[in-house]
């Protein structure tokens, strides 16, 4: 696919680099890394209205906010859940 000026762009594609890993001192949990860019000029999305940085039971974003961090487990593992306050 030929890239697109950025300033030309209309940004109506995107893809995502989508990177699964396993925690090690959590049997079971695994975290989650998102990136997302546009599919024509490669300019990256910005998640907003996340905390910074690592949340090992809910979902943050790196510093610069180009990546989501979710922590996730396989459906149905014990112990994973809705903290008290979040709509279910």
């Amino acid at each position: 696919m030929e890239m697109t000026p950025m300033a030309a762009c209309s940004h109506t594609e995107f893809q995502a680099d989508v990177a699964v890993t396993r925690l090690e001192d959590a049997p079971g949990w695994y975290m989650v890394d998102v990136r997302v860019q546009c599919a024509h000029c490669l300019r990256p999305l910005q998640f907003r209205g996340l905390p910074l940085g690592l949340d090992l039971h809910g979902v943050a974003m790196a510093p610069d906010g180009l990546e989501l961090r979710a922590a996730t487990t396989m459906q149905g593992v014990r112990g994973f859940g809705f903290r008290q306050g979040e709509s279910q």
